[in-house]
């Protein structure tokens, strides 16, 4: 697999903030198929020019009033991809088989 060449946006203070778009409207909890139009999962690629530094991967993850942020290396952001990948494999491959519940 190749790596993607991006050209980052800069401006003259040497910051950089840029959304990957779309983002995301996770699902309900215990409902994942139905949209919660008041969630939003948005990723973006941060750097502060005063500060120097690496850039990172910024992931805002808000649902209503509740709202996280985390602040990644490019490392671990990698890291996290592939375990998202990983997660939505074994998801698919769950899909196929079916489900038993308690009595």
């Amino acid at each position: 697999m190749s790596k993607l060449h991006l050209t980052p946006v800069i401006d003259a203070g040497g910051n950089h903030w840029q959304e990957e778009k779309p983002s995301l409207h996770h699902g309900r909890m215990g409902h994942p198929e139905e949209k919660d139009l008041g969630s939003l999962l948005g990723v973006y690629s941060y750097r502060n020019g005063r500060i120097g530094g690496d850039a990172s991967v910024y992931v805002n993850a808000a649902s209503g009033p509740f709202q996280l942020q985390f602040n990644l290396t490019a490392n671990e952001a990698e890291e996290l991809a592939g375990q998202l990948q990983r997660a939505a494999a074994r998801a698919r491959s769950m899909n196929t088989r079916p489900a038993r519940r308690a009595a």
